[in-house]
């Protein structure tokens, strides 16, 4: 994005990086990614203690470093510090893992729209809300971009998300 080679991009919010705006787009909770026979999976709602002592999957701080606070802080919240077991970029990957029962993840729920198979989501007590945005930077003079974002803007000022 800050190369100039892509004029916009919609990811989970990085927090302040010098040269890049953002805007919020969806707002939505996480949620727990489980293996089906997991013994969390047969809880309705999940708290960050029952946690303690599972090995998680999640994007690699660098990668998204705002969704791994939400996560480290939601397992401190529970009294534990988490283990990752492994660290993926991509949430559809993440949960592809979980499924092959190598860990569990908390993940945008909004995930479990991918209907993968041996994959069970469960709601977390209190859970952390992650923020997508639309980034771009601010000098970029592409004429495309500007009714981009008005539109995005429009959609979120409609309560779309």
């Amino acid at each position: 994005m800050l190369t100039g080679r892509f004029d916009a991009a919609i990811l989970f919010d990085p927090g302040p990086v010098r040269g890049l705006a953002t805007q919020v787009i969806f707002r939505e909770p996480l949620s727990l990614a489980v293996y089906v026979s997991h013994p969390l999976a047969a809880q309705k709602t999940v708290s960050a203690g029952q946690l303690k002592g599972e090995a998680f999957i999640a994007a690699p701080a660098e990668v998204a470093p705002r969704l791994r606070q939400s996560i480290a802080g939601y397992c401190r919240s529970g009294g534990f510090e988490p283990t990752f077991r492994l660290e993926v970029e991509l949430q559809q990957t993440i949960v592809s893992l979980v499924a092959e029962n190598l860990g569990i993840a908390l993940v945008p729920r909004s995930m479990a729209k991918l209907g993968i198979a041996n994959l069970a989501f469960r709601d977390l007590e209190d859970a952390p809300i992650i923020e997508h945005v639309v980034a771009w930077r601010p000098g970029n003079l592409n004429p495309a971009l500007a009714p981009f974002l008005a539109e995005a803007h429009s959609d979120v000022a409609a309560g779309l998300d």
